[in-house]
């Protein structure tokens, strides 16, 4: 998977087997659970502080020229009262203190798509978008072979850089493109929890920062990454139950204009998290 510069700013039924009704019941607790953090967050922060920053170098994106950042401190109050969710997945408990939904869009079209059920085509391009709970800070990585390449945050990419606000859609600032080749690909969305003790926070002058700057706060970005994965601190998914393969999202559409019904969703506990997010090629 390559990255290019580029950027842009359930229904039930009587007819469904038992089974299937039980995993649409997973997908349902699942949003209901992010609805409840949204909210909750909602009371004690309803108006949120950001600021833009920009670099002193120049980057090779002409369009992602600035990031937004908000204040980590008010967040931090904030975060602390929300309460933690608990609900039923895979027929257990599970609970969570933050939570995102994941889909695709694709370059050529503009659809909405679920990145396990769409069948990806080689050099096929599309931007990843999420909605959050909570306000966060992304990174994303590609694992192939037991190497992890980081994809985002990019020096080259200011935007990568955004703490991202609660209950809008966001599109990550990066045209991703499919490899040339038939295997299927992996991805690993890198969530971490803006106002809390792990947050990575750039240096800046006068609202801008260096290249050094940003080369520490990708470094402080992959640590933490790492860290995480060492810690097994995966996110529970509508896309990894054990009812299902790995990818498959029971209850979910392959497209639709309606982010919920194409989103994968993912409950977390901790400070930070990871998402698997399996791309299959088309056969």
């Amino acid at each position: 998977m390559r990255l290019f510069l580029a950027v842009s700013g359930t229904l039930l039924t009587l007819l469904l087997a038992p089974a299937a009704q039980a995993q649409d019941r997973d997908r349902a607790n699942l949003l209901e659970a992010f609805n409840q953090l949204q909210l909750d967050f909602k009371k004690s922060a309803p108006t949120l502080q950001s600021r833009t920053i920009k670099p002193s170098y120049p980057t090779k994106s002409k369009t992602s020229r600035s990031a937004s950042v908000l204040a980590s401190n008010q967040i931090e109050n904030a975060v602390a009262k929300v309460k933690v969710v608990k609900t039923k997945v895979n027929g257990g408990a599970v609970s969570g203190k933050n939570a995102v939904k994941v889909w695709a869009e694709l370059a050529a079209s503009g659809k909405k798509v679920h990145l396990a059920q769409h069948p990806w085509k080689q050099k096929e391009r599309f931007y990843l978008c999420f909605q959050t709970a909570l306000p966060v800070k992304v990174g994303l990585f590609q694992e192939d072979g037991g190497k992890t390449t980081q994809i985002l945050p990019d020096v080259d990419v200011p935007k990568s850089l955004d703490a991202i606000k609660p209950g809008v859609s966001y599109k990550l600032p990066a045209l991703l493109e499919m490899d040339a080749t038939d295997d299927d690909e992996e991805v690993v969305l890198f969530v971490v929890g803006v106002g809390t003790k792990t947050e990575p926070i750039i240096d800046t002058d006068n609202g801008e920062y260096s290249a050094h700057s940003a080369k520490k706060y990708n470094l402080k970005m992959d640590q933490i990454f790492k860290k995480a994965i060492a810690n097994k601190s995966e996110w529970t998914s509508s896309a990894s139950r054990s009812a299902a393969r790995r990818g498959e999202d029971p209850g979910s559409k392959a497209s639709s204009d309606e982010p919920d019904e194409v989103a994968i969703i993912a409950l977390g506990e901790g400070e930070s998290g990871y998402l698997r997010l399996k791309l299959k090629k088309a056969k």
